[in-house]
C-alpha cells in the first residue's frame, strides 16, 4: 500500500482496487475529464454533495477546494468501501465532511443491495439494480445486504441545508431514483450536477431525464478535458449510444 498524491491531496493506493491503481498509474489516468469539471465548477465555500462516494477521491479533492467555510456531504453504504474513505479522509485531516452510510433514492426505505465483497479489483460495482457488471464478474462476488435509504430532500431538511452547489452521482443505474427524491430542493437552489448517465441501464428512462432538466431549466452537456481546457457539447438523452459521464448546469 502507498500513499498517493492526487490534486492536491494524499490518498492510499494499491495495485488490487480499480481506482486506486488508477492512481498508482499518474494523475491523468483517474477520471481526469471528471474532475476538470470539479476544478472548474466547484468554488470556495460551496456546499457539495457526493452521491456513490466509493473510496472518497471526489469527496477529498471537493473538501480541499470548498476548505473550511465549505461542506461535503458524502453517501456510501458498502461498509468496507466507506472505511477506505474514512481513511483517505483522515489522512487529508479535512474537518468539512460528513460521511453517510446510508443511500439516497426516491423514497425513504430499505432496499437489499448486491454489495461487491470486500477484495474484488472492481470496488465500484455494487448496486440496486442488477445489470451487466453483476453478470461479468458472477453473482458469488457480491453480497445481499439491507440498505437503508432516505431521500434528498428529506436529508437537506432534516440538516437544514438550505442551498446546494455542485452534486456528482454515480450510482449504478440509480440516478434517476436519486434526482427524483431531490426535486425540491434541485429545483430551488439549481446545484451543478455531473452524474453518470448509462442508455442500458437507464433504458425506458430517458424521456423522465430529458423532461425533467428541461422543466428545472437545465442544460445538458457531454464534455472532454484537453490539459485544463474543458470543451462542452449538448447532449442529447435519445439515441445515446454508450454510458458516459454528463454535465448539466442551470441557466
Amino acid at each position: 500500500m502507498s500513499i498517493i498524491s492526487f490534486r492536491g491531496c494524499d490518498f492510499f493506493a494499491g495495485k488490487y482496487n480499480k481506482i486506486e491503481a488508477a492512481l498508482l498509474m499518474g494523475e491523468d489516468r483517474y477520471d481526469w475529464n471528471n474532475h476538470t469539471v470539479v476544478s472548474k465548477f466547484v468554488k470556495s465555500g460551496a456546499t457539495c454533495f457526493d452521491i456513490g462516494a466509493n473510496i472518497g477521491v471526489y469527496t477529498v479533492v471537493m473538501a480541499n477546494i470548498v476548505g473550511p467555510d465549505g461542506a461535503v456531504h458524502s453517501f456510501e453504504p458498502v461498509t468496507h468501501i466507506r472505511q477506505k474513505l474514512q481513511a483517505n479522509l483522515k489522512i487529508n485531516n479535512q474537518k468539512c465532511v460528513r460521511i453517510n452510510d446510508f443511500a439516497l433514492g426516491e423514497q425513504e426505505s430499505v432496499m437489499e443491495m448486491l454489495q461487491v465483497k470486500q477484495g474484488q479489483y472492481r470496488g465500484g460495482t455494487s448496486t440496486f439494480i442488477p445489470n451487466e457488471t453483476i453478470s461479468k464478474m458472477g453473482i458469488d462476488k457480491f453480497e445481499k445486504v439491507p440498505v437503508q435509504l432516505t431521500t434528498l430532500d428529506i436529508y437537506v431538511k432534516k440538516n437544514n441545508i438550505t442551498e446546494i452547489n455542485f452534486i456528482k452521482i454515480d450510482v449504478e443505474g440509480f440516478e434517476w431514483n436519486v434526482l427524483d427524491g431531490g426535486k425540491e430542493i434541485i429545483r430551488k437552489s439549481g446545484p451543478t450536477i455531473l452524474m453518470e448517465y448509462d442508455p442500458v441501464r437507464h433504458e425506458g428512462d430517458s424521456e423522465k431525464f430529458r423532461n425533467f432538466f428541461n422543466q428545472e431549466g437545465y442544460s445538458v452537456f457531454e464534455f472532454a478535458a484537453f490539459g485544463d481546457e474543458l470543451v462542452i457539447s449538448p447532449f442529447r438523452f435519445k439515441g445515446c449510444p454508450t454510458g458516459r459521464n454528463i454535465l448539466c448546469i442551470k441557466y
